[in-house]
């Protein structure tokens, strides 16, 4: 995502690769005028000409030879380093090519306005502009801005991104899906007037989207907030850059104040389950845990609502032996499908089990194949159901 400055002639007139004392290859340490960092660098020399390899990585090469100066600026994998050598670089032209060789101090002496110099500089420049852009939006979108040999698409797509961060529509705004390498990521595209940037592009998994993405929702009369970290359609574990603590610092501030709020959530805690069931991130998992367990004290005596934070927390933990107690009470008292669910979770024979799922009408039968609770109909028991 940026530019590689290679073989540039500068015209010097002080340094006289003669005068180095320097032959074969030797390790040298290299400071640059107005730095105090010193590279570990690597010297060769030889009659007529001098070789330097400096910076960080050596990836900045000067080579005197046949009277002229030729710098190369190798491109790094590593963005922190591209920044630090584009900036060593800038300042090296900046001051004339003064430089200090094991604490002996060499000079260039080119012309600043030399017109080699002039755009070599100007190169730089807008490589240092560019990866400006690149920090800021890598830091906010989340997109591999500095993948190494990205494919085309993925190359497409962050080139996209840069030019509308340059290049702001004033109509273009909202939340938009993108795909990079795989993984979905939704960015929000919001229109600013600051003197510094006309744009803000961010995915929304940014602790600043709670200020920007209003998610309002009426449902039969019932308005309620839904969490904005929740956006999207893609099953979880395809987003890109998921944050699973903003998830629940939001419901931790928000709660549930309503039966739609708590409907909302226990499906939300189905998604997770599933994306738990196919990664086994324990990240998913628990959170799923975390949300169960706050819809079943909203309220608690929902059957509904227990076994659904029972089914979670039995992915990571024994259950105890008070609930224990309740999904007995409710795999006897309960209505059919809440049974069969009980059972389950109480790790029943596989006749109670069989028992329990006849008991259950066809609607309802299809609906539950479709929940997680039917993960845990596992082995024999499920080639009988099914």
């Amino acid at each position: 995502m940026y530019k590689v400055v290679d073989g540039t002639p500068i015209p010097y007139s002080t340094i006289d690769p003669d005068t180095v004392e320097v032959y074969g290859l030797q390790s040298a340490r290299i400071r640059f005028k107005e730095e105090s960092e010193e590279f570990i660098s690597e010297v060769k020399g030889r009659k007529g000409y001098l070789e330097i390899n400096t910076g960080v990585e050596n990836k900045i090469q000067i080579i005197i030879k046949d009277n002229k100066v030729t710098v190369t600026f190798h491109d790094s994998d590593d963005f922190t380093t591209q920044v630090r050598n584009t900036n060593t670089l800038i300042t090296f032209l900046d001051t004339k090519g003064t430089f200090f060789l094991n604490d002996h101090e060499e000079y260039f002496g080119w012309n600043k306005d030399d017109p080699d110099v002039t755009k070599l500089r100007k190169t730089m420049i807008e490589l240092r502009d560019r990866l400006q852009i690149v920090r800021i939006l890598e830091r906010e979108t989340h997109l591999p801005f500095f993948m190494k040999n990205p494919p085309e698409d993925v190359n497409k797509l962050l080139h996209a991104v840069i030019y509308k961060y340059k290049h702001p529509n004033k109509k273009e705004h909202g939340v938009y899906r993108v795909v990079a390498d795989g993984k979905v990521f939704y960015l929000m595209i919001i229109p600013v007037k600051d003197q510094n940037r006309k744009v803000i592009i961010r995915s929304i998994f940014q602790k600043a989207t709670i200020d920007s993405l209003s998610m309002v929702y009426n449902h039969s009369g019932v308005k309620f907030k839904m969490n904005p970290y929740t956006y999207g359609d893609d099953p979880i574990e395809e987003i890109g850059d998921y944050d699973p603590k903003l998830v629940q610092t939001w419901f931790e501030e928000t709660g549930v104040n309503s039966d739609v709020e708590e409907r909302y959530a226990n499906d939300y805690s189905f998604q997770l389950l599933r994306a738990y069931e196919k990664t086994q991130n324990n990240s998913f998992r628990d959170l799923a845990i975390y949300i169960t367990k706050m819809t079943f004290e909203y309220d608690s005596d929902e059957n509904v609502s227990f076994l659904n934070y029972m089914q979670a927390l039995k992915r990571r933990d024994r259950v105890s032996l008070s609930k224990m107690k309740r999904l007995f009470e409710i795999s006897k008292d309960g209505e059919p499908r809440e049974r069969f669910a009980a059972k389950l979770l109480l790790e029943a024979s596989d006749e109670d089990v069989l028992e329990a799922w006849g008991e259950v009408d066809d609607i309802e039968k299809k609906q539950l194949q479709k929940f997680p609770i039917f993960d845990f109909v596992k082995g024999s028991l499920r080639q009988k159901i099914s």
